[in-house]
């Protein structure tokens, strides 16, 4: 079982410590963004734009090879609405649940299909991130999903939320179903 600090209910850094643990990564992702976000609040000269998608990057791939997918692979989009998480708006093919919107996610940024619609570093809500995937043989783009930087950023850190809650939890790499009962 996972000793999990007082403060905010996230498992204590000791029980994890190494950078190469996904839960070392996801924490500090965190902080990185609250960093970039409170440096720009202070006119410093930093992108947290450029950080939250770097952020969302390392996010859709490190905890994949960790083996947090079959955790989230059948968590119904609609239910992560209901529970506070911005939308996501898929404007081309479909996304049900997080593990299909991950999956598409990180094709699209394994194979630099990530656009912005601006080079605006004053106000996240200001940049739409466009993410765009296709099947391998297909000519055009098979799904596309937008989404302001704010958003990607409240989802980024929700998301890092949900993957300690499944390492608290000892749920790591198997669905809800998996663990009822």
């Amino acid at each position: 079982m996972s000793k999990i600090d007082g403060q905010d209910g996230r498992i204590a850094p000791e029980q994890y410590g190494s950078r190469n643990h996904a839960l070392t990564f996801t924490d500090r992702t965190r902080k990185n963004l609250k960093f970039i976000n409170e440096a720009r609040r202070n006119n410093q000269d930093v992108h947290p734009v450029t950080q939250t998608v770097n952020s969302m990057l390392g996010l859709l791939i490190f905890p994949h090879e960790k083996g947090f997918d079959a955790s989230i692979k059948k968590m119904p989009l609609a239910q992560l609405s209901s529970e506070g998480w911005p939308r996501i708006d898929v404007t081309l093919g479909e996304s049900a649940t997080l593990g299909e919107l991950v999956r598409r996610m990180r094709n699209a940024a394994a194979h630099r299909r990530i656009t912005f619609s601006s080079d605006s570093s004053d106000a996240l809500q200001e940049v739409v991130i466009t993410f765009s995937d296709k099947r391998r043989g297909d000519e055009g783009m098979t799904w596309c999903a937008q989404v302001n930087a704010t958003d990607l950023q409240v989802f980024a850190l929700k998301f890092i939320g949900l993957l300690e809650k499944y390492e608290r939890e000892g749920t790591v790499g198997r669905s809800r179903n998996d663990t009822a009962g």
